[in-house]
C-alpha cells in the first residue's frame, strides 16, 4: 500500500488452516496468524531496502499482544512505523487491523538487523523456476 522514511504498509493474506501446513496439528485454527507475523519481517525487509539499500533479519520483537480470540480469516492491514533506524539496525512498532480498521494486535519493539551480506544470501535463496 505504501513505503516511506516513517513505515511501511500493507494488505496480507491471512494464513489457511493448520492441517493445510501441518500433516496432524494440535489445533484446528492458529492462536496467532503465522503468516500475518511473517509477513511483518517480509515488509521491513522491502522497507529496509528501499531505505538503506541492504535487506535485514529479524532480531527481538519486545512484546505481541492480540485482543481478539482469533484472528480475521479474511485478510490483515498492517501498518509498520518505524521508530528508530541506523545503517544496520530499524525498530518499529506493528499495528494488525481488521477489514474495519479496527485493532486486532500490536507489536511492540520489533528490532531488525540491517546488513548489505544478506544480499548474497537472499539471492543465492531464488527459486532457479517458477513453480506450477
Amino acid at each position: 500500500e505504501g513505503c516511506s522514511r516513517q513505515g511501511i504498509i500493507a494488505n496480507v493474506a491471512s494464513a489457511p488452516t493448520p492441517s493445510l501446513w501441518i500433516q496432524q496439528p494440535l489445533r484446528g485454527t492458529w492462536l496467532a496468524d503465522p503468516l500475518a507475523v511473517d509477513s511483518v519481517f517480509q515488509l521491513m525487509i522491502v522497507w529496509c531496502i528501499e531505505q538503506t539499500g541492504s535487506p535485514s533479519l529479524p532480531s527481538f520483537a519486545g512484546s505481541y499482544r492480540q485482543f481478539v480470540r482469533s484472528m480475521p480469516r479474511g485478510g490483515i492491514r498492517l501498518v509498520v512505523t518505524v521508530t528508530s533506524s541506523s545503517a544496520h539496525q530499524a525498530t518499529a512498532d506493528v499495528d494488525f487491523l481488521d477489514s474495519a480498521g479496527n485493532l486486532v494486535a500490536r507489536m511492540e519493539g520489533y528490532e531488525c538487523t540491517i546488513n548489505g551480506a544478506l544480499r548474497e544470501a537472499f539471492a543465492a535463496n531464488e527459486l532457479s523456476q517458477p513453480v506450477g
